[in-house]
């Protein structure tokens, strides 16, 4: 993943890939190129970012909104 600046750059072990998060809008994309609403991202940021491999290979497949 090429590193911008405003960008916040983390490895997922869980997820095997890195994340970046936006600094200003708080918009989350992973290396596989999902992305993460800022809602969504300040849900993860709760839980250091550590999602489940599985949640995220279904929000990817189908693109869903996680929610609390």
């Amino acid at each position: 993943m090429q590193e911008k600046p405003g960008w916040t750059y983390s490895y997922i072990e869980i997820l095997g890939q890195h994340i970046a998060v936006n600094n200003t809008t708080e918009v989350l994309y992973t290396e596989d190129k999902t992305m993460y609403t800022p809602e969504e991202s300040r849900l993860l940021k709760k839980r250091n970012y550590q999602l489940p491999k599985l949640v995220h290979q279904v929000k990817k497949l189908f693109q869903g909104t996680l929610i609390q």
